[in-house]
């Protein structure tokens, strides 16, 4: 006697399906908005302030930052206003990819043991 059966497919649930859709949604969307941060510094016998904002895109690390430089008095910062900087490596690519597949992992292991309890919440067997 043979068994001709298929072997067994990655099968998920549509709900399970679902919250990975919008579990990758939402990790996107921290890639893609920005982290602000400002330092104001001062400098020269005149003590002038000047303001840094850096907005950092890319999570859990940052990726790609954009740094502005502003001040109310001193003009010779107009040139330099606008500043891009990577600072992505190749490791640092791999924790995002890790930590990102980690979370859906998490997800749909969290999703699927939660509906296999509730299709026998009490235990008996059929």
């Amino acid at each position: 006697m043979t068994n001709n059966a298929l072997p067994p497919k990655l099968q998920i649930h549509l709900s399970t399906a679902l919250a990975l859709m919008f579990l990758a949604g939402l990790i996107m969307a921290f890639n893609f908005l920005p982290e602000i941060r400002t330092e104001d510094s001062t400098f020269g016998p005149l003590r002038q302030t000047v303001t840094r904002t850096a907005k950092e895109y890319g999570w859990p690390a940052p990726v790609v930052t954009h740094v502005q430089y502003s001040s109310k008095t001193f003009d010779a910062l107009k040139p330099y206003t606008n500043e891009w900087q990577t600072s992505y490596t190749l490791a640092m690519g791999g924790m995002d990819l890790f930590f990102a597949l980690f979370l859906l992992v998490i997800m749909w292991r969290l999703c699927e043991a939660w509906i296999r309890h509730n299709e026998n919440p009490i235990g008996i067997a059929e």
